[in-house]
């Protein structure tokens, strides 16, 4: 499977493209509203700090691996 032209005109993601950045919207959504609550109840503070960091990286090494092994 070929890549898309971006230069493209009238050019729209296509379902799958715009269903890929919906997980990433709800994921770091999720993961911020469970770090704000960590902080709230001063449960664990260092340990959630260290959860988003992983959680964030992960997220960002899914985004970049996944498009590059589609191309």
């Amino acid at each position: 499977m070929g890549g898309r032209d971006p230069h493209e005109l009238h050019r729209t993601g296509t379902p799958l493209e715009l269903f890929f950045d919906l997980t990433f919207v709800i994921a770091f959504g999720v993961a911020g509203t469970q770090f704000a609550h960590e902080i709230s109840s001063a449960i664990a503070v260092a340990a959630g700090v260290v959860v988003v960091f992983a959680g964030t990286v992960a997220l960002a090494a899914a985004g970049v691996s996944v498009p590059v092994a589609c191309s």
